[in-house]
């Protein structure tokens, strides 16, 4: 593989990763050893620091989100290369393994509403948890000691999110709980985390379920959860209240139930204040600018009709229970179906801008046209 070392490490690691696949026998343990070192070495060279994951459904960001599949299907970001390479380390020398985890750094990152994508750094966690699982070396880096050490080296939200995903599923002692609980608090109290990533975190569910689950944990093992209900409160309020991202933002009154049931479940409601909407409301910001769906004026007069027959058929639906809806002029549906077809066919800057107009379009068509009845066979035409 000597010949791969003038190449980018992406081809490199690739390259690698393929030969150790398909022709394992022809390459000595000390060689395979050798390549993993070199590219864990040279892996911060890689174009992209880490994954992506798509932050938002911002106008124009079309590119953003082929850029995270892009990275999610081919794992050639820096952080990936790493992980992997250690991956396959720990049956080769386990002791090396971890030891290169230990020196291995996420990236810094920073996120805000102009940002389409957030950092993913899964690929992480995932060599931390295997890591984790392992018996005791001879070594002092004992692998549960590694998920302390990580655990105070958090400096994101989607490494605090990564972090408590994984905790969730490994076996800890008491007194490690304990440990590894207020090295998150800390980590969690440094952040103040943008409304950008909090929102793309918790869209997808990661951060609040991976937290609530860990809890549970801290309650069979008879920790206090107490101190890491605050930071996060906390940890919340720093991130939803300073700014709110026009385009896409959480739901304020659903985070403050969700934390609301985390207090009732962990057993704190008197210990950890409650979430009120005054700690959440950040100030908009201008950076993503909403979505703005054209509008034919020509959609007007045929969607006015529309509107007016679908409160007409709701009266009869469900007032008087008159089953016999009024149908609407078919030329109307004709030309509405007709106008969202040029729209979208029409050249402009806002490719996204099309599909969402057309989609707006469709739907309210969807929504406002009464159920049709089906032609029997006497009905239709010969």
């Amino acid at each position: 593989m000597d010949a791969t070392r003038t190449l980018p490490v992406e081809y490199q690691a690739s390259l690698t990763f393929e030969v150790l696949d398909n022709e394992p026998n022809i390459v000595s343990s000390q060689q395979r050893i050798a390549w993993l070192l070199d590219l864990i070495q040279g892996a911060h060279a890689a174009h992209y620091p880490a994954m992506l994951s798509y932050g938002g459904p911002r106008s124009g960001t079309q590119f953003a989100l082929e850029e995270a599949l892009y990275l999610k299907a081919l794992h050639v970001d820096s952080v990936s290369i790493e992980a992997e390479s250690i991956d396959r380390l720990i049956p080769l020398d386990r002791d090396r393994a971890m030891q290169a985890f230990l020196s291995m750094q996420l990236p810094q990152s920073s996120t805000s509403c102009s940002d389409s994508s957030t950092p993913n750094y899964t690929p992480y966690f995932n060599t931390l948890q295997r890591l984790a699982s392992l018996p005791g070396s001879s070594s002092d880096a004992m692998p549960r000691a590694l998920l302390v050490d990580a655990a105070g080296r958090l400096s994101s939200p989607s490494a605090i999110s990564g972090y408590l995903s994984i905790l969730k599923d490994v076996h800890l002692e008491s007194s490690e709980w304990s440990l590894v609980s207020g090295r998150v608090e800390q980590s969690m109290a440094l952040l103040h985390p943008s409304d950008r990533e909090l929102s793309a975190l918790d869209r997808r569910g990661e951060l609040s379920s991976s937290l609530a689950e860990v809890l549970a944990k801290l309650g069979d093992k008879r920790q206090s959860a107490v101190e890491l209900l605050q930071a996060y409160r906390g940890f919340l309020a720093r991130g939803l209240g300073s700014e709110q991202c026009s385009d896409f933002s959480l739901d304020r009154s659903a985070i403050i139930s969700e934390f609301d049931a985390l207090r009732k479940k962990a057993a704190v409601t008197e210990q950890v204040h409650a979430l009120e909407m005054r700690d959440l409301l950040g100030s908009p910001s201008n950076a993503a600018p909403a979505r703005k769906i054209p509008f034919d004026e020509r959609l007007r007069a045929p969607m006015q009709k529309l509107f007016a027959l679908s409160a007409s058929n709701q009266q009869k639906q469900y007032v008087a229970h008159d089953p016999d809806l009024t149908q609407p002029d078919s030329q109307d549906v004709t030309t509405i179906l007709g106008i969202a077809q040029a729209n979208y066919e029409k050249e402009d800057s806002c490719a996204e801008c099309r599909f969402l107009s057309k989609q707006e379009t469709l739907s309210t068509l969807m929504t406002l046209l009464p159920q049709g009845k089906r032609q029997g066979p006497s009905s239709r035409r010969k």
